[in-house]
């Protein structure tokens, strides 16, 4: 896994449901769409991560897509609350501002 000073550059996570990644997301203060993995399509021992998006649902900043089938209009349902944090590149400047040289 990446450091926070590394996930800090990133906008959104997409993760299963597993509390480590989902715990970073919300200390970074960045939104997350969590899948969780399943015993009963042998993903999983049990179903520990149906019990953590349980919990979760209610969060603003965890969205849940509780099958592949979901994941699509989940993410459309990211980009149209406009959930995603603004994140600057430092490579990356404003159109019509002179590069420093």
């Amino acid at each position: 896994m990446n450091s926070k000073a590394d996930l800090r550059a990133h906008g959104l996570f997409v993760s299963h449901a597993g509390m480590g990644t989902i715990i970073t997301s919300l200390e970074l203060r960045k939104p997350i769409v969590v899948m969780p993995k399943r015993a009963s399509l042998g993903e999983q021992r049990n179903e520990h991560q149906l019990a953590t998006v349980r919990h979760f649902r209610r969060s603003k900043q965890v969205l849940v897509a509780d099958s592949e089938l979901e994941l699509g209009s989940v993410l459309d349902q990211v980009l149209a609350a406009d959930l995603l944090t603004p994140v600057r590149h430092p490579a990356v400047r404003p159109v019509g501002l002179p590069i420093p040289r």
